[in-house]
């Protein structure tokens, strides 16, 4: 530590024969970036949970002294929430170590966004402002109120218009009627109709712009009885609803002005290695 860069000054403060070192950064977060050293049950890797202050406490500090197992570790925690390489991914993942407590999700996510351009972790911005953007207005509304990040946040409330297609994308196949090989169709697209129908009044009452988690068609698949389905149409769905979401995905670095996928995964890869 003696090697920190220090203000020049005249005779240099020695406490108990050692000199003292001045940290230019907030209290809070020099204990933080501390304990994670000197306690090794305090900062754990995941899935072991981790408070998102110390969390992006230790990023921080971690990439600025040059703690490289601790910048590692810090960066697993997030990527295991923010760095899914697939909609598929995004849509399963449920290993999340992170705990958002003193804070909204909207402020954690752009606290996040902030941490994650400081570092040059690029791969986990996609999905963070993703999640922002996924929130309804009045949540935007609040977490500027709070004192989140203005420019971000108005950078997620712009691009929701790009999220709103994407929800009529990935729900187009419940307004597509059915098929030649479906042997059941008035059945079948009186359900068509009536998820279309909840997913129009469930648009109006949450407010939520999230269609990466929307529809779940797969869970139709071999199931019987009157509300569900026939094979050929759960098979057409599925194909449908598969497809809106990948192209969705693909778009998702460009919706927010960064680099495509190849190279935020190469980032990644080169950054984390056999860490990731």
């Amino acid at each position: 530590m003696v090697t920190f860069p220090q203000p020049s000054s005249g005779e240099t403060e020695m406490i108990d024969g050692c000199p003292v070192v001045s940290l230019h950064d907030s209290a809070a977060d020099v204990e933080v970036f501390l304990r994670a050293i000197f306690d090794s049950s305090y900062f754990m890797p995941p899935p072991e949970p981790v408070n998102i202050q110390v969390l992006l406490g230790t990023l921080r500090f971690a990439h600025k002294y040059d703690v490289q197992y601790l910048y590692l570790r810090a960066l697993k925690h997030l990527s295991a929430r923010y760095g899914q390489t697939s909609a598929d991914e995004y849509r399963t993942e449920d290993a999340d170590s992170i705990l958002f407590t003193g804070r909204s999700e909207v402020e954690s996510h752009v606290t996040v966004i902030t941490a994650a351009t400081e570092v040059g972790a690029l791969w986990l911005l996609p999905v963070a402002y993703y999640e922002v953007s996924s929130h309804a207005d009045c949540w935007l509304q609040s977490a500027i109120e709070k004192g989140a990040d203005v420019e971000i946040v108005k950078k997620c409330w712009v691009t929701q218009i790009h999220l709103s297609r994407g929800m009529s994308e990935v729900h187009k196949f419940l307004s597509v009627p059915s098929g030649a090989g479906c042997a059941t169709s008035q059945k079948c697209d009186a359900i068509r109709f009536g998820q279309l129908e909840s997913y129009f009044e469930r648009r109006y009452e949450e407010r939520d712009v999230n269609p990466l988690a929307e529809c779940n068609p797969w869970s139709w698949t071999g199931h019987s009885g009157g509300d569900n389905f026939c094979s050929s149409c759960c098979t057409k769905g599925q194909m449908m609803h598969r497809t809106a979401l990948n192209a969705l995905w693909d778009r998702l670095p460009g919706i927010y002005g960064l680099p495509p996928w190849a190279e935020l995964n190469a980032l990644r890869k080169a950054t984390m290695g056999d860490n990731d």
